[in-house]
């Protein structure tokens, strides 16, 4: 079984190093690992409940689908945001079926991406579990696009293992010692599972936390003959910080699996994030559930470099909102620790008297981004080197003519692509078009004329001037 109770990070560390091993001798051999059953499970048209209020400090970002955002709210991120606690110092590698930056709300805190699967089939997330793991722990925040990520500034590290749902444990294996040993990667998010204890990835699991790595992986989905308290790995293994899900009134969800793996638990019933068509909707899962304690796990390395999972789990322990009838410190197979709450950890640091190890991110003097309206403004907006102007727009049944200028408001070149999305009210994209190659010297500009052919529903129409990596040269503009 899992070392649950800690009285001391030394003595826990003590007990992971000299006990024997709890599990049978582990299978030799490639073996296949999947993500849990029945996830990317997305509604079109969420039935998002009444946001959660903020906390007393009132920080929200600026990003206006923040709010429906119940799953990141419900954790209290928001001393994460007032009091900028996070930083690229912290590296995040998830393990998983591709890298999201194609998506226009991720690609600030995306710095690398990895093919390790052994067919190669490319970098980019071509299933969408990825896009959705990631757009919860990092995406771009407070650039007034859709949602903000719980980290608004992190170092995500994409490495792909997965080739759509499954992949090879051998796969895997490598992203995980490639996570410690090429990228030095401080937390490692890995919402997979398989029934089986192979030797290959036990070898690097064990591995990554020697080196002093905190591995969260996601506890699993019972469907079908499973019951929902079988062992699966890897949340299984020693060490490893297993997740459940809990839904909007704190409750497991009826799919989450419960046993000695479960360690800790988040939202993962209806959460709202990134999907891969590049707008927005609701999953559930554990794998939706595990980033959330990645990211804690993020913020206790920002604090405490060298802690390890033994600490982590004493953290938790301390921390989480028990449930389940549990008082602060007890586990149970339901719901582990409890709820991951980030305004507990920062507190705890605080009252500890241990300042971050690194110094918090400056407050941005940008203007925040204006409310979408109408007629958007031509102002160009200050902190961007470029400018989205003169927009004028003529609709015709479901097809939109439209004419705007790009402007260069600075004396070096830029260069990147004009994105146009249309979304529906709930911010799904149902329909872009791309002006690659736009660039721009010094005091330059540009007027573009563009036709989009957009279905009935569609709400809002934005326009979006980003670098290779997405970053954003402009403001985005808005128009309904």
């Amino acid at each position: 079984m899992k070392f649950q109770k800690i009285a001391c990070p030394l003595l826990a560390a003590l007990i992971l190093a000299l006990a024997a091993p709890s599990f049978a001798e582990p299978l030799d051999g490639d073996g296949i690992v999947t993500i849990p059953d029945e996830e990317l499970v997305f509604s079109e048209y969420p039935d998002l409940p009444t946001p959660i209020q903020a906390a007393e400090d009132g920080i929200f970002p600026n990003d206006p689908d923040y709010s429906k955002q119940w799953n990141t709210l419900m954790v209290r991120p928001e001393k994460i945001y007032s009091k900028r606690l996070y930083g690229k110092s912290v590296k995040i590698a998830v393990v998983d079926s591709g890298s999201p930056s194609k998506h226009p709300d991720i690609g600030g805190n995306i710095v690398a991406e990895a093919d390790f699967t052994r067919n190669k089939v490319g970098l980019y997330d071509s299933y969408g579990h990825c896009t959705f793991i990631s757009g919860i722990i990092g995406a771009d925040t407070n650039n007034g696009v859709g949602i903000a990520g719980v980290l608004p500034s992190v170092s995500i590290y994409s490495l792909r293992g997965l080739e759509g749902r499954t992949g090879y444990i051998s796969d895997i294996a490598n992203a995980i010692t490639a996570a410690v040993d090429t990228y030095d990667c401080d937390v490692i998010n890995l919402s997979l599972t398989t029934p089986s204890d192979f030797s290959d990835l036990r070898k690097a699991i064990n591995h990554a936390l020697d080196s002093g790595a905190i591995v969260v992986a996601a506890s699993g989905n019972k469907s079908g003959a499973n019951k929902g308290t079988e062992l699966l790995y890897p949340a299984a293994y020693d060490g490893v910080i297993g997740v459940g899900a809990i839904d909007k009134n704190k409750g497991r969800g009826s799919f989450s699996h419960y046993n000695s793996s479960v360690d800790a638990c988040a939202p993962g019933v209806d959460v709202y994030s990134t999907v891969i068509t590049g707008g927005y909707g609701t999953g559930r899962g554990t794998s939706y559930a595990a980033p959330y304690v990645s990211a804690a796990a993020a913020v206790a390395k920002y604090f405490e470099p060298e802690i390890d999972s033994a600490g982590f789990m004493q953290l938790l322990a301390r921390t989480c909102e028990p449930l389940g009838g549990a008082a602060q410190g007890e586990r149970n197979d339901e719901y582990g620790y409890g709820m991951v709450d980030f305004q507990n950890i920062v507190e705890y640091y605080e009252a500890a008297g241990i300042p971050p190890a690194y110094t918090p991110e400056p407050e941005s003097t940008e203007t925040p981004a204006p409310s979408p309206t109408n007629e958007p403004t031509a102002a160009p907006e200050p902190g961007f080197p470029a400018a989205i102007e003169n927009i004028s727009i003529y609709k015709s049944a479901d097809h939109i003519d439209l004419s705007f200028t790009v402007t260069n408001d600075s004396a070096n070149a830029v260069s990147g692509d004009v994105y146009i999305c249309a979304y529906r009210d709930d911010m799904t994209l149902t329909a872009t078009e791309v002006i690659e190659n736009v660039s721009l010297n010094g005091s330059d500009g540009k007027a573009f004329s563009r036709g989009i052919k957009v279905p009935s529903g569609a709400a809002e129409l934005k326009i979006f001037y980003w670098t290779d990596n997405l970053t954003p040269l402009a403001a985005a503009r808005t128009a309904e």
